[in-house]
């Protein structure tokens, strides 16, 4: 759905908090999900312009890992 003239556009959590909520899980993330933390932590900036396949390619693991990471840091998917 297309916005009209006046509507905000949806908030996108600052880097930081995502970044901060990364660190706080990492000791709870399997192994496949904390390579997906590392490419992210590295740069975060570059890391939200990948697709997922080719943030999961960059990392190394499965897409589904890459949805089950987004989950894990609290988006609702990937896009987040």
């Amino acid at each position: 759905m297309a916005r009209r003239r006046g509507d905000k556009a949806p908030e996108q959590p600052p880097a930081i908090d995502i970044v901060s909520r990364i660190e706080r899980i990492e000791g709870e993330l399997s192994p496949s999900e904390r390579r997906v933390a590392t490419i992210v932590g590295r740069d975060y900036e570059a890391a939200t312009r990948l697709t997922i396949a080719d943030l999961a390619k960059k990392a190394k693991v499965s897409q589904p890992t890459v949805t089950r990471f987004c989950r894990s840091v609290g988006c609702g998917s990937f896009a987040e």
